[in-house]
């Protein structure tokens, strides 16, 4: 997998607001700040699991907890775009899990469409919050979800939480590709692993963003087609990439990996 170049950090004051540029178009606007900061950030935010020490900027944040005891960011200094923008000029002193990641990204991405006066609208000191399940400006609208690799996947309407049946059945990863072609950028695409051994790791689930045709940003992994997702998935963290068994991973993959959430996002 190529690595991406990173580009050199720098102070707000005085250094690169990385996502100027507010196009005519919200949507292209959207897409472009998503791709900017994916690339931005990718390698380096580092990755934290549930057992790892957060990593943030204490002179914007504090921590706190949310309604299920969960510990979340809280802004306590300066304004929402100020302390997105410090993400990106100082993603270091960060450490994400996969799905803040993705959360930080689709900030990223309102900012570059809405511009600052806008996005410092959604929240202010003590309401701008960082939390895995309710971050501040940030909607689903659809969300596909089921629990097993034959299973066909149910249809969650975020407006009013009722669940149908989609009819929709993705048992093979040729399935899987074709149906994702049609998700939109900006969509999480969340594959899981089904081996016992993976269970309850910070590997389990793997939750993607996506920012192109078959791109999709994975925190850790970086940005990747659906089937090297697929791949890092299945190779042990500790086994060298030159020493894979190749039919012994695809095989791996064939019977443990699935897609099983795919939410479409509101991009505003």
């Amino acid at each position: 997998m190529p690595k991406k170049k990173k580009k050199t950090g720098v102070g707000q004051a005085g250094g690169v607001d990385w996502m100027a540029g507010l196009g005519p178009d919200y949507d292209k606007a959207y897409e472009k700040g998503l791709r900017k900061a994916a690339e931005r950030l990718t390698d380096t935010v580092a990755f934290g699991g549930t057992d790892t020490p957060r990593g943030y900027n204490k002179t914007y944040w504090k921590t706190g907890k949310d309604r299920d005891g969960d510990e979340i960011l809280i802004l306590h200094f300066g304004t929402p775009a100020a302390a997105v923008l410090d993400i990106l000029n100082s993603p270091k002193k960060w450490t994400l899990d996969c799905i803040e990641f993705i959360q930080v990204l689709r900030w990223c991405a309102q900012y570059h469409a809405l511009g600052q006066e806008a996005f410092n609208k959604l929240g202010g000191i003590n309401s701008f919050k960082l939390s895995y399940h309710e971050t501040t400006g940030l909607r689903g609208r659809q969300l596909y979800l089921r629990s097993r690799k034959r299973d066909a996947f149910d249809c969650v309407d975020a407006m009013t939480n009722r669940k149908t049946p989609s009819g929709v059945i993705l048992s093979t990863t040729a399935q899987e590709d074709e149906f994702l072609k049609s998700v939109p950028i900006g969509s999480r695409v969340m594959w899981s692993d089904s081996h016992p051994d993976a269970a309850d790791t910070d590997f389990e689930n793997e939750n993607t963003l996506k920012i192109g045709p078959d791109e999709y940003v994975a925190h850790p992994f970086g940005i990747l087609s659906a089937q090297e997702l697929r791949e890092e998935m299945a190779t042990p963290e500790d086994e060298d990439e030159d020493d894979v068994d190749e039919a012994k991973r695809d095989a791996y993959i064939r019977r443990n990996l699935f897609i099983k959430e795919i939410e479409w996002y509101a991009r505003s």
